[in-house]
Formats: C-alpha cells, sequence, structure tokens
C-alpha cells in the first residue's frame, strides 16, 4: 500500500507542480520568455524569420497571425526535432531513437494502464477474448518491445557522444550525466522487469495492483518505480 500511495503522490506532484511552473511561465514578462525569431505564428513571413514591424506604419495595422503554422512548427519540432535534423543530422539519428522510444513508452503506459483498468473490471487482456482486448494486448507489445530497445539503445549513444565528442562533453554539466545516468538506469532496470514477459501481462498486473492500492512487488520491480 506505502508504494502504490508513493505513486499516486509522484503523479499528483508532478501534474501540479507542472502546472505550477506553466503558470508561473505565462504571467513573465515578454522579454523573459526568449521569443526568438522566427515567430512561427508571423503569417507569411516565419519562413524567413520576418516580422510584422517590417510593415510601414505597422501599429497602424491589424496583426495577421497563423495559429496553424505556429502549431505546425511546434508539432515539427516536438515530434521529430527538426532543427536537430537540419544543423546536426549525426546527433539527430541518436536523439531521435532516444525521444522516439520515449514516445512510444508513454504509449505503452496508456495500454498499461488500460489494460489493467478492464482486467479489473474483470476481463482478462488476451489475442482471442475480444477486438478491444486483442487491440490492447498487440498494441501493448508492440509500443513496449520497440519503445524500451530504441530508447535504451539512444540513451545509451546519447551518454557515449557527449563522453567522446570534444565539443559536447566541453558543455556537457554534471547534471545533464546524471539526467542521462537515471534515464539509462530506469531504461535498463524495465528491461530487466519486463522484458523476460514480452506479453506484459506482469506489468498489468502490477499496474491494476497500484491503482487498486494492493501492489505486490519484488525487489527489482521496486527499484524500477523508484528510478521513474
Amino acid at each position: 500500500m506505502i508504494i502504490g500511495l508513493s505513486v499516486y503522490m509522484a503523479v499528483i506532484l508532478f501534474v501540479g507542480l507542472s502546472a505550477y511552473k506553466a503558470i508561473q511561465y505565462s504571467r513573465m514578462p515578454l522579454h523573459g520568455r526568449m521569443e526568438l525569431y522566427p515567430v512561427p505564428q508571423e503569417k507569411g513571413r516565419h519562413t524567413y524569420g520576418g516580422s510584422y514591424m517590417e510593415e510601414p506604419e505597422w501599429w497602424k495595422k491589424p496583426r495577421q497571425v497563423s495559429k496553424l503554422s505556429e502549431i505546425a512548427d511546434m508539432l515539427k519540432e516536438m515530434l521529430f526535432i527538426k532543427k536537430l535534423f537540419d544543423n546536426q543530422r549525426s546527433l539527430w539519428w541518436v536523439s531521435y531513437s532516444f525521444h522516439l522510444g520515449l514516445y512510444l513508452l508513454m504509449a505503452w503506459t496508456i495500454f498499461i494502464i488500460a489494460g489493467a483498468l478492464t482486467e479489473l473490471a474483470g476481463v482478462s487482456v488476451s489475442a482471442t477474448a475480444s477486438l478491444w482486448t486483442a487491440l490492447l494486448y498487440y498494441l501493448t507489445i508492440l509500443t513496449g518491445v520497440i519503445g524500451f530497445i530504441i530508447a535504451t539503445v539512444g540513451v545509451f549513444l546519447l551518454l557515449i557522444r557527449r563522453c567522446t565528442d570534444p565539443v559536447l562533453s566541453k558543455y556537457t554539466t554534471p547534471q545533464e550525466y546524471f539526467n542521462l545516468l537515471l534515464l539509462l538506469s530506469a531504461l535498463i532496470s524495465g528491461v530487466a522487469v519486463w522484458m523476460p514477459d514480452l506479453t506484459f501481462s506482469a506489468a498489468r498486473q502490477l499496474t491494476a495492483g497500484l491503482l487498486a492500492l494492493s501492489i505486490q512487488a519484488d525487489m527489482i520491480q521496486v527499484v524500477h518505480l523508484i528510478l521513474l
């Protein structure tokens, strides 16, 4: 029960503190937000870094913005790390492997929670029970296996790159090394805990126990949860 309550508390603190920081950032003065050109919402000008201030007597004209361009630019960076791809292609491969693995593991977590709730409702998650359980069963395997592999390989190669690249190592702080080592430890412990059972039924059972506050975990599972 203590582990279950700790997980609930960690989630609540994460959501609460993230919301608090977001509110803090939104209240900062404009100069504190680091709004650098090109500004994606500048309609028709963001591609070359233009500004509405280019217009003669711009203060007399309504400013035209494009939310679609802004969202598209954000998604390119969030989903594909486009600027790194354009400027440092060799680093992009390992960085995107890590980030894509994290995205897949986020999806895996959602499928695991959905599977745990399904089993708590009395329905076994299997490939044959129903369409819903079959989708959960196969999507959990797909996202989990691929996610753990490419995220672990990606963060390991990022760590090696920062240690061996003379430019990156010069500017890498101890905190960044710590973050990479922590991520690598969490991923390796996850591989050790979950990979022996590629159907992830044990992960669903553990998650169901967490949700019901009746968790029964062995030592390596506890270590993995702490690292998370």
